[in-house]
């Protein structure tokens, strides 16, 4: 570890597992809302969920009732992987 970062690897999970039930509908009332203001350790997840608070902002929906675009939700796909693949912060 370099510095004060923090690596959970168990927080990473929960976050990307949150992030699949959002992509594909299956997510219980407001869990997305409550994941964005969990408190978490690790410094990747600290990264991602800052990155998620904008997505609907830069990603704009273009179907009504929904989240973001394709595009966003693709984003939100990648961060899902880097959750799940990346061993440093």
């Amino acid at each position: 570890m370099k510095g004060n970062s923090m690596i959970n690897l168990q927080e990473r999970e929960d976050l990307a597992s949150s992030l699949e039930r959002f992509l594909e509908g299956s997510s219980e009332d407001w869990e997305f809302d409550d994941l964005l203001y969990a408190p978490v350790n690790d410094t990747l997840t600290k990264k991602i969920i800052e990155n998620l608070k904008t997505i609907q902002l830069r990603f704009p929906p273009n179907i009504e009732r929904h989240f973001t675009s394709s595009e966003g939700a693709a984003e939100i796909s990648e961060m899902i992987e880097i959750l799940r693949t990346r061993v440093q912060p």
